[in-house]
């Protein structure tokens, strides 16, 4: 198993829990479906896409915070890199 689809899975793991509908995975989008009976059914439901727009909000925070170091890490890689030139005269 390659590093992406390990992640994808964790990813995959990390969304469907605690949900009590079926949630079906595409690409890049998935589809929450339930059959709704009755209005708890339809309760329950609304709170699956609010536990999924929680962990959604989640995720966008943690690859914020790791584009924020991946961009501090490129730029003092950057700065070395310049710095390098300049004592070598290159």
């Amino acid at each position: 198993m390659n590093m992406g689809t390990r992640h994808s899975t964790e990813w995959v793991n990390a969304v469907e829990e605690g949900l009590s509908s079926y949630i079906n995975f595409f690409v890049d989008d998935a589809k929450l479906l339930r059959v709704i009976r009755s209005n708890e059914d339809c309760m329950d439901l609304q709170g699956d896409i609010g536990k999924i727009r929680e962990w959604s909000q989640k995720t966008v925070d943690i690859w914020n915070s790791l584009s924020e170091e991946i961009v501090a890490a490129e730029s003092v890689h950057k700065f070395n890199c310049i710095k390098a030139d300049m004592e070598t005269g290159h």
